[in-house]
C-alpha cells in the first residue's frame, strides 16, 4: 500500500478528530441552554458528554500523528467512528430529530447553520468509517497474499533464518 497514501488519510483524520475535539471542548465552556440538557443516550449532561467525546478525539487523534503501526492507527480510527456510528443510529431510534450538536455552539460562532454543519460532520463520519475500515481490509488482503506466497513457497512467514 503506498505510504503516502496513508500518511495523507491518517493526517486529515488527525486533523479532523483534532478539530472537532477543540470545537466540542471549546464550546461546553459556554453557556449554550443545550448543554444543561441530558443526551438521550447517554443521560449524560451534553457539558459532560462533550468532554468525554473531546477528550478521546484528542487522544486519537495523537495516535493518528505520532504511532507508527498503521493497522493500529486504522484499528483506532475505525473503532471510534464505529462508536459515533452507533450512537447516531441510537439517536434515530430514539426518535431524537434535532440536529447533531456535535460542534456544540461552535457552529453559532462560525454562523454555520446547524442542519450544515450536522451534514459536515456526516460527510467527516464517512470518511472516517469507510477511509479506515478500506484501510484495514487492504492490510489484511496484504497479509493474507503474504501469508498464501510464502505458504506455496514451503516457508512460514512468521519463521526467521537461523
Amino acid at each position: 500500500m503506498q505510504i503516502k497514501l496513508l500518511r495523507l488519510y491518517f493526517n486529515l483524520a488527525g486533523s479532523i478528530l483534532l478539530v472537532t475535539a477543540m470545537a466540542k471542548i471549546a464550546s461546553s465552556i459556554g453557556s449554550a441552554r443545550v448543554f444543561d440538557t441530558s443526551d438521550p443516550i447517554t443521560l449524560l449532561e451534553f457539558k459532560h458528554l462533550f468532554w468525554l467525546a473531546g477528550g478521546i478525539e484528542l487522544v486519537v487523534a495523537a495516535y493518528c500523528f505520532f504511532a507508527k503501526e498503521c493497522i493500529s492507527k486504522a484499528i483506532a480510527v475505525c473503532c471510534l467512528a464505529t462508536v459515533f456510528l452507533m450512537y447516531r443510529i441510537g439517536l434515530y431510534l430514539v426518535d431524537y430529530r434535532i440536529s447533531c450538536h456535535c460542534l456544540g455552539d461552535f457552529t453559532q460562532t462560525i454562523h454555520v447553520k446547524p442542519q450544515l454543519a450536522d451534514d459536515i460532520v456526516k460527510c467527516m463520519l464517512a470518511y472516517l468509517l469507510f477511509g479506515s475500515g478500506i484501510i484495514l481490509l487492504l492490510l489484511w488482503w496484504q497479509k493474507r497474499k503474504t501469508v498464501s506466497a510464502s505458504a506455496l513457497s514451503g516457508t512460514s512467514a512468521s519463521s526467521s533464518a537461523p
